[in-house]
């Protein structure tokens, strides 16, 4: 089976750690001798492509962190897809998307061995990101029977497998992100 899902826990790019414009402000100059980058240069960025390289890094340093659970439970084949990028950023961000081959019957058989072990730390998990709050209307249960019943088996969709994977993965601290996908960004920029 192929799934397309949008990679948990990646943050976007405005005003995150992985906003680029960010760190080149104290770069930019008028004098090409002193200064890392021009004002041209600045401009002439190709910021889909230089975001693309970013997301694909971003993917790369999740999966190495992540490979012993990924491959546990029959998912090594995740391949960047695109970016989804929100016409406004009021009530979303950016979006990595992703796709992967796997197993169905036998992800679903791991999975649901696992959060049944785990059942306490699952129905927290699904109380904080799937219960309705002001400014936040959930359109899925947050109950740990409705999940391991009703959507592991009928109602399996990207969006459960989403939360099922950012529940069984590590998100990238701040440091990760910092280090491991930002470190030598310049080499991340695509001009046009």
């Amino acid at each position: 089976m192929k799934l397309e899902f949008n990679l948990p826990q990646f943050d976007g790019f405005y005003h995150s750690l992985l906003d680029i414009s960010d760190y080149l402000e104290d770069c930019i100059g008028d004098d090409e001798s002193t200064d890392i980058m021009t004002s041209e240069d600045y401009d002439s960025i190709n910021w889909n492509a230089t975001e693309t390289k970013v997301s694909k890094r971003y993917l790369d340093v999740w999966i190495e962190k992540n490979t012993e659970v990924l491959e546990a439970f029959g998912l090594s084949k995740i391949q960047f897809k695109d970016i989804d990028r929100p016409r406004e950023y009021n009530f979303t961000t950016d979006k990595c998307v992703c796709t992967v081959t796997c197993n169905k019957s036998k992800f679903i058989a791991l999975t649901r061995r696992y959060i049944k072990v785990n059942k306490p730390t699952f129905e927290q998990f699904l109380a904080d990101n799937y219960k309705s709050y002001s400014g936040f209307s959930s359109f899925y249960a947050h109950d740990f029977d409705t999940w391991y019943n009703d959507y592991m088996e009928q109602d399996f969709d990207n969006i459960i497998f989403e939360g099922l994977l950012q529940f069984i993965t590590e998100p990238l601290t701040d440091e990760e992100k910092l280090y491991d996908v930002m470190d030598n960004y310049m080499e991340l920029i695509e001009y046009n």
